[in-house]
């Protein structure tokens, strides 16, 4: 009868261990799908379409905030045969800190690193649009990705995100 207390522990112990083991997959788990806000230094989202206009966005980080521009326009310059960014109409604002790390949590929840070498193209649609995108992240690496009617996971809830940047009565 001595034994009779081995008999039952061994099996509660392996139950124990096997429970703690699941509880810290489970927590791992857990903690990797929370987005990390994807701090950058600049962030460029160029659209272009069919209709010869096109639209960028560029986000700076400041030491106070965001320098945010929308160049749109026809970049075409007829008189010299080429593209010019310069040539574009352009809208400025300044955007707070507080925006700052607001989209710096979105394009975290987004999984915008994830985009990183995308590179697709649909050629069965006639008439669409394309983007590049390019981050630069304070630490130094760049997250870029490009599209002509193919677009990453979520890419205009991004998209309109920055738009709505300029909706406002305050973009100017």
């Amino acid at each position: 009868m001595p034994h009779i207390p081995w008999i039952i522990l061994i099996p509660i112990g392996i139950v124990l261990a096997a429970a703690i083991i699941i509880l810290i997959w489970w927590m791992n788990k857990r903690a990797k799908r929370r987005p990390v806000a994807l701090r950058f230094a600049k962030l460029v989202l160029h659209e272009y379409g069919s209709t010869a206009e096109e639209s960028e966005f560029e986000l700076i980080k400041t030491v106070d905030g965001l320098r945010i521009s929308n160049y749109f326009g026809n970049w075409w310059d007829e008189g010299k045969g080429e593209h010019s960014r310069k040539n574009c109409l352009a809208k400025r604002r300044r955007g707070s800190m507080e925006l700052y790390n607001e989209l710096t949590d979105e394009l975290g929840r987004l999984n915008i690193a994830s985009w990183n070498g995308f590179n697709e193209n649909d050629p069965d649609v006639c008439d669409g649009m394309g983007f590049w995108l390019e981050l630069e992240l304070e630490n130094g690496e760049r997250i870029c990705a490009s599209g002509m009617n193919a677009f990453p996971p979520d890419y205009h809830v991004l998209a309109a995100k920055l738009h709505s940047l300029f909706e406002s009565k305050n973009s100017a």
